[in-house]
């Protein structure tokens, strides 16, 4: 449903558009009748009532000047006043789960902080909603345990420290070899074969 008006200072139309209630939630696309052509809007999800669309040049042509005016496309959401029993359980079942902002809703009592329960449900319609969002939510796939990355966290570190610790053997052994080979090989040896020289050269003499 749409109604249009000019407006009398510009050349710009506008025109109320209605949605209806899953359009305004859910997101979705109007045709709009334009001045010269009709358009398609997109309708964004979680859009309000008299919230306000432009067509950047759906206007009327310009007299004294190029180019057109624009289209402002004013949004209206139908409410249903009569509903089937179906419609009413699911709405009901949405009253369940939305967050409680004050007032109260018709035929749900409290159930705790920000929630409300449905006790009227004859025909167990609203029932029937609740397994299937509970068998939905149970059949969800589980998250990965948590055991699992410190285990790997626990094997990286062990590589870690068998990577570092042959590296720290290597830097002790290199330098303590070295000073003891060369201590014992070099400097031992050397006093060794000299005193053993003097020796010689006593008993010579």
């Amino acid at each position: 449903m749409q109604r249009q008006r000019a407006d009398s200072a510009e050349e710009d139309v506008h025109s109320d558009l209605v949605i209806s209630l899953t359009q305004a939630v859910l997101g979705g696309t109007a045709k709009v009748k334009g001045i010269y052509e009709d358009h398609l809007l997109t309708i964004p999800s979680g859009t309000q009532s008299h919230e306000r669309f432009r067509l950047s040049g759906k206007g009327i042509k310009r007299v004294h000047s190029s180019g057109y005016g624009d289209h402002y496309v004013h949004i209206k959401i139908a409410i249903p006043r009569r509903l089937t029993k179906e419609q009413k359980a699911l709405v009901a079942a949405f009253a369940e789960t939305e967050t409680v902002t004050g007032g109260t809703v018709n035929g749900t009592t409290s159930a705790g902080k920000d929630k409300r329960t449905v006790a009227d449900d004859p025909d167990d319609v609203l029932l029937r909603i609740r397994q299937a969002l509970s068998s939905k939510s149970a059949a969800a796939p589980q998250p990965p345990p948590a055991a699992a990355p410190s285990q790997t966290a626990g094997s990286s570190e062990e590589t870690k420290e068998a990577k570092t610790e042959p590296k720290k053997e290597t830097k002790k052994g290199t330098k303590k070899g070295t000073k003891a080979e060369t201590e014992t090989g070099t400097e031992t040896g050397a006093k060794t074969e000299t005193d053993t020289t003097k020796t010689k050269s006593k008993r010579g003499g």
